[in-house]
């Protein structure tokens, strides 16, 4: 399958360097941009990442042995490589339909579905119009994108996306005379056009964005006067939050239950393997089985301790089988709110290395979908394997598709315990993938697998093997288990309270 794709994307690269059109950069106006006439490789539109960066005029890297290039931007990093769909801002992972390719001293990166997946995480106004073909591009500098409103039960939020961090002592909120609140940001600049736009709710009858010389105010009319309020910053997504509340309520114990309903109480912990299903054999007979339920149990103790009420629950304590769709049936009675199961890689090629997490969805790499069928084929050791027939590829979208409520919490959960994994673990990270894995299917919760190395590589072998390192693991999927926790209560209370 690889080798197809590469003899598909030779044959592209071939008549791109026999018809090489260029890249042409029009001025619309002062900060704004308009390119046209892409590379066109087998019906995909193409812009080099070069390109990309003369708009911006800013510096770029590229490693010609790893063919990955960097473009630094003023407050982000984006990184591509070559043959992937995935990129990087900053630290987060995100997913591009199709790959990037590479030319010679840069890479070719598909125009359309790259635009739509950076945009809201730029704050820059990029529009791309196939009929024409045209991206025009916005780079004024912009840090507040948007303004929010949404109404709820007991008052109102503001939410202003940004895209950079600012000081508490950056913004300002207070109520005024005569029915208007005001919020102020030191630093901010917006496109005070399209703000003036937004349409007002819930508490909020006029909204009047003025952009100042070195700062950004907010003027809100108000319907009625608020009982308290809060200015806060997010780190993810990033954004400002203002929150309006109304006088209090009587539903002080309503509100107690649905904080407690929804809040993350219960985490299920899965070692992968277990009993006559020793998984996979690496460097010196280690298996990983062993591994991986010694890292749970070390996982388990991390959130015992910072997080005494939450309850883990553990579907193998003990060297013991448990067929994989028992797995997530486990969780489900328990009443899990996250599901995350641990194993270790293997490959026949002992020069890999590193450390993944995966989703449900179909398989989309060959080394993706490679892993999964070594998971998923541990159902040889159950007594029947009928139960499984029904998820051929077609089904297994249906079933991804079934549990999309979670789908979102779950890419959130993997980016997290992936990048908590970097912080910790000396490896490398393979970053985020998505794969057809049987013990995920119909888990009620946001969840995930995480692959945390290979036992065939002799030196992460050998590591796999030590306590120490073990423990590094289990701190770094402690620590996205830790940050994901605190975001997912936070907007909890947010909506509970309002």
């Amino acid at each position: 399958m690889l080798k197809k794709l590469l003899q598909v994307i030779g044959l592209g690269l071939l008549v791109w360097f026999l018809a090489k059109p260029q890249e042409n950069f029009s001025k619309e106006s002062p900060g704004t941009q308009t390119v046209r006439n892409f590379r066109n490789i087998n019906g995909i539109r193409y812009l080099s990442a070069s390109g990309f960066a003369d708009i911006f005029k800013v510096k770029t890297y590229f490693n010609p042995q790893s063919q990955k290039m960097i473009l630094y931007l003023p407050d982000k990093r984006l990184k591509f490589s070559a043959f992937s769909s995935y990129i990087m801002i900053n630290s987060e992972v995100y997913h591009i339909p199709n790959l990037v390719l590479p030319i010679e001293h840069d890479l070719l990166i598909p125009v359309e579905t790259f635009t739509g997946v950076i945009q809201p995480h730029l704050g820059i106004s990029m529009r791309y119009d196939s009929s024409v073909p045209e991206l025009q591009v916005n780079y004024e500098p912009v840090n507040i994108t948007n303004l929010i409103v949404e109404e709820k039960k007991n008052g109102t939020l503001i939410r202003l996306p940004i895209t950079r961090n600012f000081r508490e002592t950056e913004y300002k909120a207070w109520q005024g005379n005569a029915g208007w609140f005001y919020l102020t940001v030191a630093g901010g600049y917006i496109n005070e056009n399209r703000l003036s736009q937004v349409a007002p709710d819930g508490l909020i009858r006029r909204i009047v964005p003025i952009q100042m010389d070195g700062s950004v105010q907010f003027s809100f009319r108000l319907r009625e006067r608020v009982e308290d309020y809060e200015v806060y910053q997010n780190s993810n997504p990033r954004e400002i939050v203002l929150s309006l509340r109304k006088p209090a309520f009587n539903g002080a114990v309503e509100l107690n239950e649905a904080r407690n309903r929804w809040k993350l109480d219960r985490i299920v912990l899965d070692a992968g393997h277990g009993g006559k299903d020793p998984g996979a054999i690496g460097y010196a007979g280690l298996r990983e089985k062993d591994v991986v339920l010694d890292v749970t149990k070390r996982v388990g103790r991390l959130i015992n301790k910072e997080f005494p009420d939450v309850d883990v629950i553990y579907t193998r304590t003990k060297d013991e089988f448990i067929p994989l769709r028992d797995r997530a049936r486990i969780a489900n009675e328990k009443n899990g709110k996250l599901f995350i199961s641990i194993h270790a890689n293997s490959n026949n090629n002992k020069s890999v290395r590193g450390f993944e997490t995966y989703l449900l969805r179909p398989g989309k790499t060959e080394d993706a979908i490679d892993v999964a069928e070594r998971e998923n084929s541990v159902i040889k050791f159950e007594e029947s394997t009928e139960y499984y027939q029904q998820y051929d590829n077609e089904q297994l979208i249906l079933a991804t598709m079934a549990q999309s409520a979670f789908m979102k919490e779950s890419e959130d959960f993997a980016s997290l315990v992936q990048q908590g994994l970097s912080n910790e673990v000396p490896s490398r990270s393979r970053g985020v993938k998505q794969a057809g894995f049987y013990v995920l299917v119909g888990a009620s919760m946001p969840n995930i697998l995480v692959e945390i190395g290979f036992v065939s590589n002799t030196r992460e072998g050998k590591n796999l093997g030590w306590a120490e390192y073990r423990q590094k693991i289990a701190e770094g999927i402690f620590e996205g288990i830790r940050d994901f926790k605190l975001k997912y209560d936070q907007q909890v209370m947010e909506q509970a309270s309002l």
